[in-house]
């Protein structure tokens, strides 16, 4: 296994897929959120006030008043497991906090299946394009060429959309027969010293223009820009081999995976296609200062991969990373997805992915991008091998 550094250049959530309840879970004092130890309170109040305690949690008092009361000097680190600077403003509204994952020990984390599932998005696309296949419906709903004359126009209406076939055909037919196996991660570990707290919201195109909006907005736990880590990868190129040998998989390794520095390139690459993109298409609202605020990110980001070493790349992941990153925007290549008149099979897929979206029919799609209140956008890491 070798060691990769990896360094958040923006905040970066990874979810636990729990919500902390303000005054319940979480307090907020002087800029910073602290995340409440029970047994701390519980010493700090005494048995006999427990009732009390649970009173002021069913009446939604502010828990830190009546905390207050008990010890008026008390400070977050007297009541919490661990703190977090606040780089928000319009949060008093909110009243969950969203939990960024945390291991046995309690350390944040990135965990290598997210690491592993953002290099999988960036193979799928480069394989897509060596492919240059136009993808049919039928096969996107699961069904084999042979099979669609049993299959009436209805039933494949009444289908849903699935990208079974195309994992099959570009990675293999069962987890069995996946070469991601070969590709090994571990964890990120962070510390507690590398948390904040911070206000996710959305640039959004409402009534008619871009702009951004906080009807919708988020605070989130999420590691800071500039945390570095390391943790550990490895490609198994001689059990790939072998598998491939015996004709356990019928997948030969591809140039871009023949050492991690191939892949690293490729990564890196990938990643300053999607931001050439959205700067591209950003253009035509460059005036809007929404606009303008995240087109200069974009572009702070874009000089940082072409600053890039061999041995280094910038990706994206978690939380806010947005449909294009997750997904590569493959749908929306006309070189894959090529049905076209009334019906076709881009606005089926489109149809099913965004709720609503007759509403939408008008507007560009995706049509919102997540950032943060100062414009910074979410899950951008630099990897550099050691």
């Amino acid at each position: 296994m070798i060691s990769v550094k990896l360094k958040t250049l923006t905040p970066l959530h990874i979810g636990s897929g729990r919500e902390l309840a303000r005054d319940v879970e979480f307090i907020e004092m002087k800029k910073e959120i602290g995340v409440i130890d029970e047994r701390k309170i519980l010493e700090l109040i005494g048995e006999e006030n427990i009732g009390t305690w649970v009173a002021k949690i069913e009446k939604q008092e502010p828990l830190l008043d009546y905390l207050k009361i008990r010890k008026p000097d008390v400070t977050l680190r007297d009541v919490s497991k661990y703190t977090m600077p606040l780089f928000a403003n319009n949060f008093r509204m909110v009243k969950t906090l969203k939990e960024q994952l945390h291991d046995g020990m309690g350390r944040p984390l990135i965990p290598g299946s997210s690491i592993k599932g953002a290099i999988r998005t960036v193979i799928l696309n480069i394989v897509l394009k060596e492919l240059n296949h136009n993808w049919k419906e039928y096969e996107l709903k699961g069904i084999r060429e042979n099979n669609l004359q049993y299959t009436s126009e209805k039933k494949l209406n009444s289908l849903r959309f699935t990208d079974k076939s195309i994992q099959s055909t570009i990675f293999g037919r069962d987890p069995n027969h996946d070469f991601m196996r070969f590709v090994k991660l571990g964890d990120a570990l962070f510390s507690n010293e590398d948390l904040i707290t911070l206000s996710v919201l959305s640039l959004n195109y409402l009534n008619g223009k871009t702009k951004r909006d906080e009807k919708l907005l988020q605070l989130t736990e999420a590691i800071g820009a500039d945390a570095e880590t390391t943790f550990r990868m490895k490609l198994d190129l001689d059990l790939w081999q072998k598998n491939i040998d015996f004709k356990e998989i019928r997948k030969n390794i591809p140039g871009f995976l023949k050492d991690l520095p191939s892949l690293f390139k490729a990564l890196n690459s990938f990643t300053i296609d999607l931001l050439k993109g959205e700067i591209e298409f950003w253009k035509e609202d460059k005036n809007l200062k929404p606009v303008e605020d995240y087109m200069q990110e974009c572009e702070k980001l874009l000089q940082t991969c072409k600053n890039c070493n061999d041995n280094e790349a910038v990706l994206r992941l978690g939380h806010g990373s947005g449909w294009l990153f997750m997904t590569g925007g493959w749908i929306k290549n006309p070189d894959f997805i090529n049905d076209q008149g009334k019906d076709n099979l881009y606005d089926k897929i489109i149809d099913k992915t965004r709720p609503a979206n007759f509403r939408y029919k008008e507007h560009f799609f995706p049509k919102t991008r997540r950032m943060d209140e100062d414009g910074e956008l979410m899950g951008f890491v630099k990897l550099t091998l050691e």
